[in-house]
């Protein structure tokens, strides 16, 4: 009652202070002090209190279900199954465990400690068959099983022998006719997915740390031996930053069908550590911490007649071809990245590599030139000697993330080290829009188009100026005072962090990176999407499923709006500010200086914890 009279009180003054307070359209009372607040993928709010889990229904703050078996789990412990309702819970502390949670339900699906499961290697969620696959160790070995993901019953479960434990291991993946290939020590398993009968066993010299597939799936190739220090896969239990180092892996080619070795030999490499593969049609590039080469899937002879050495890093950053050969980038683990440009036979056609500041956004191919946008700068890179063609005066870059969007097929418009600039590709030049933007407290972080203008956004500014540079409003709201740790970017996400490197606007992308990565992107399809959604029933997901449908036939896009938390005499709140004219749209009040919040950007909806036990819904 106390926290209500505050919050009533609250928003009295702040009406007084800011103008239009926005009620909330639901608010529940908790049994106890809520942690933190996060959304599934089906929109279902779930609240981490000190006493439970609990999943709150996003349309009326409805109680759906409670789990008060998993108490004061910690934010970094919490993990979405991608495209379905389903929670992750893996525990790093003394107690470890994994713990799988229908969403919709509360039901636990899967609980390691239950299963006697002594540490969880990996897991994978495969929605042609509505199962959820576990790699485990216990005291009597190593093993998988499958678990169906609907009921939570056990399908089948192989056991092997226990082997030491390392910090990479392959994950395991479902081949293309539906079975499960998975390595364990130096065992590789084919299993049947219908029952958990191994097909067929095949054994390696020293431990397996990568898998990878030809494109028809029918051939398996094994690697094993020594992983870089800077490779590693979801299940790497370290992260190291130092780079180099010899070691020795070989590379074994597995007929699927039998699990005969295909190559008498595998390929070999004696003074080097494994570092990653990027897959092509007919070849895949194989980097490593003393060169990189090329192979074709049919043999164990080499593209390239010789191996480029000193490649300045241990890790595969992108991989693009052109009509004069092909570009591939290696990021050395301390904030650069190294390009390389060699010919068909590998020869290579820089005598240096381009040193490039921060990882790589974008690429494009201007026929004797390459565009490129990386975190740190951006700039031309000259296909003859691999120099940088802006220097002096041209030179740009950026101790922040850059943002940026392509404005034309041939301009792209940039923020970076305090200008707005349009670069012009077909003349290979830039001019500068406006710089010295006057941002108070801080630089911008977000850059977003709109009609005939750019809108530049910060925590605390919003600017909307013309493609003349003249500024056309200036919204500024500070910063309550000692607040610290609050959410970046709300409502507004900097290309540069939403995007990642190496991963946008490529052109002639001719290899895709895979081997352990190789099925992280199995949700991006719409049709293993709609698999998801259609294995979770309506008798599964309380009536959920006509939402989830609706929910993922949205696109997130570039928000409308953006929110300030700011203060002003003695209220704080969340302002929210209207980007086509930068005028204030409404408050939503909190008391609290470094809030506990969360935005549905899918929905347009902001859950907010306002008092130790009340959660509050708004619509933005």
């Amino acid at each position: 009652m106390k926290n209500l009279l505050t919050l009533l009180l609250t928003l009295v003054i702040s009406s007084q202070t800011f103008g239009q307070v926005q009620t909330p359209k639901w608010d529940v009372i908790l049994p106890s002090k809520v942690k933190w607040i996060q959304v599934n993928d089906w929109g279902i709010v779930i609240a981490a209190c000190e006493n439970g889990l609990y999943g709150i229904d996003p349309r009326d703050g409805n109680k759906i279900w409670e789990n008060t078996t998993l108490t004061n789990i910690k934010e970094d412990f919490y993990n979405t199954i991608e495209n379905t309702p389903l929670i992750l819970i893996a525990d790093k502390g003394a107690d470890a465990k994994t713990v799988v949670i229908n969403g919709m339900t509360g039901e636990v699906i899967f609980d390691s400690s239950v299963e006697g499961f002594e540490k969880i290697v990996s897991r994978k969620v495969l929605p042609e068959i509505e199962g959820l696959l576990v790699a485990f160790k216990d005291a009597n070995g190593d093993g998988i099983a499958l678990y169906n993901y609907v009921n939570g019953s056990q399908v089948w479960i192989s056991t092997s022998e226990k082997t030491k434990s390392k910090a990479v291991q392959p994950e395991p993946f479902m081949d293309h006719e539906n079975n499960v290939i998975f390595a364990n020590g130096s065992f590789l398993y084919r299993i049947d997915v219908s029952n958990g009968e191994i097909l067929w066993t095949y054994e390696t010299k020293k431990s397996l740390i990568d898998l990878f597939t030809n494109p028809d799936g029918s051939e398996v190739y094994a690697v094993s031996g020594a992983p870089s220090d800077r490779f590693r896969n979801t299940n790497t239990e370290s992260s190291v930053t130092v780079s180099g180092g010899t070691g020795k892996f070989m590379i074994d080619c597995v007929e699927l069908a039998s699990g005969n070795s295909k190559w008498k030999k595998p390929i070999e490499y004696s003074k080097a550590k494994y570092s990653g593969v990027a897959l092509g049609e007919n070849d895949y590039f194989l980097l490593h911490t003393l060169g990189a080469n090329q192979y074709p899937y049919s043999s164990t002879d080499g593209l390239w007649k010789k191996e480029k050495l000193g490649t300045g890093g241990d890790a595969i950053g992108a991989i693009f071809e052109s009509e004069d050969g092909m570009i591939y980038f290696s990021p050395d683990g301390a904030g650069r990245t190294y390009g390389y440009f060699v010919d068909k036979e590998g020869k290579q056609l820089w005598k240096k590599r381009s040193l490039i500041n921060g990882e790589i956004m974008l690429l494009e191919d201007l026929g004797d030139a390459f565009f490129y946008i990386s975190t740190g700068e951006v700039n031309v890179i000259s296909k003859s000697d691999g120099k940088q063609l802006w220097e002096r005066d041209k030179y740009l870059s950026s101790n922040y993330p850059l943002d940026f969007f392509q404005e034309s097929e041939n301009e792209y418009i940039v923020y970076v080290g305090g200008k707005l600039i349009s670069v012009d590709l077909a003349n290979k030049d830039w001019k500068s829009i406006a710089e010295d933007f006057g941002f108070r407290g801080e630089v911008p972080s977000g850059l977003q188009n709109a009609d005939k203008a750019y809108i530049l956004t910060g925590n605390q500014n919003v600017m909307m100026i013309d493609t003349q540079g003249n500024e056309i409003y200036h919204t500024f709201y500070p910063e309550p005072e000692q607040s610290f740790g609050t959410k970046l970017a709300m409502g507004t996400l900097g290309m540069a962090s939403a995007v990642g490197s190496m991963a946008y606007g490529m052109s002639s992308v001719a290899y895709g990176m895979s081997g352990a990565l190789q099925d992280n992107e199995a949700y991006t399809k719409k049709s293993q999407q709609q698999a998801a959604i259609s294995s979770f029933t309506a008798d599964l997901t309380g009536g959920f499923d006509a939402l989830a449908t609706l929910r993922f036939g949205q696109d997130v896009g570039t928000r409308d709006y953006k929110l300030i938390l700011t203060q002003k005499e003695k209220s704080i709140g969340f302002v929210k500010v209207g980007l086509d004219d930068g005028k204030e749209e409404g408050l939503i009040v909190t008391s609290d200086r470094t809030p506990t919040y969360v935005i549905d950007l899918v929905d347009d909806k902001f859950y907010l914890k306002s008092g130790d036990t009340r959660i509050a819904s708004y619509q933005l």
